[in-house]
């Protein structure tokens, strides 16, 4: 209930109502609150990654290229957010859109300049890696993005 009430404080009836349905289980209420949320506020991040966390549970029926582009209205307005880019790696691995999934690591390779060595070098093992299992894996006829997958 201290998310309700956070949630009236702020003066966000949408995203109350969508605790509310939540706490109900009425995912289509949760899903429509939560877009009238976006719609209303569309810089709101929070709405905007409840929308998307909702929209990616089992039983809905958006489509992976529908959180994507949730995930690009994100980063249209805030493209080092790193939550979304991680999003958009998961997402584009999942749709087996290589072309994102590399521009995605590109992406997170500019914001972790900063970063300790060893993370930055954990980041270009892993894009290596899985660029591999993406090759081995289209390369033998599959349609799915093989190992790179992370759900």
């Amino acid at each position: 209930f201290v998310r309700i009430a956070d949630a009236l404080r702020r003066g966000d009836p949408q995203k109350m109502l969508a605790l509310v349905e939540k706490r109900r289980g009425k995912v289509e209420l949760v899903v429509s609150h939560l877009r009238k949320a976006v719609e209303l506020a569309p810089d709101d991040l929070r709405a905007r990654f409840a929308l998307l966390r909702e929209l990616d549970r089992p039983g809905t029926s958006a489509t992976t290229a529908d959180l994507l582009g949730h995930v690009s209205a994100i980063l249209t307005k805030h493209p080092q957010n790193l939550v979304a880019l991680l999003e958009r790696l998961r997402l584009s691995a999942k749709a087996g859109d290589a072309g994102t999934y590399s521009r995605t690591f590109d992406d997170l390779e500019k914001l972790s300049r900063p970063w300790p060595e060893e993370a930055r070098t954990e980041l270009a093992s892993l894009k290596a890696a899985n660029i591999r299992s993406w090759s081995i894996s289209t390369s033998s006829g599959s349609t799915t993005a093989g190992s790179i997958v992370t759900d």
